[in-house]
């Protein structure tokens, strides 16, 4: 099946494959600490698990079904993704997991703390759009 499959579709593939990695790689012994720590450095809930998870499932069938939702994926998802990111280092609250609701989101969040929760979702998101945009064109 890899064979078969674009540059685009396999680099997507690698993207699901990678979310799938950060949610089952939480349900490892040691992993996430007692304060629900992934690693000891990102607070990771239910609701970041689900999301984690449908993007990954978004991203293999997107991977397996054609190019053109490789570009959908690539680049809406990345952007929304970006977006998400950039809010979290801004505001210190996200709209993914609807943190934006909670009225106390982001208080006392230092920049240390707001840039590394959210410089992942920036850099991931950034990149699925840059792939989506010049790796696309070459199909």
């Amino acid at each position: 099946m890899l064979n078969k499959m674009s540059t685009v579709q396999k680099v997507t593939l690698f993207y699901g494959v990678a979310f799938f990695a950060l949610v089952f790689g939480g349900l490892l012994p040691g992993v996430i600490d007692d304060q629900g720590m992934m690693l000891g450095l990102f607070a990771i809930d239910p609701i970041d698990d689900a999301l984690h998870l449908a993007s990954g499932i978004w991203a293999v069938m997107a991977a397996q079904h054609s190019v053109g939702a490789v570009l959908i994926y690539t680049r809406w998802f990345g952007t929304i993704y970006f977006l998400d990111g950039l809010a979290g280092i801004l505001a210190g609250t996200t709209f993914l997991d609807l943190g934006f609701l909670d009225h106390h989101a982001g208080e006392g969040a230092d920049w240390a703390v707001r840039l590394g929760a959210n410089i992942p979702h920036v850099l991931i998101g950034l990149s699925l759009v840059l792939i989506g945009v010049y790796l696309g064109k070459k199909k």
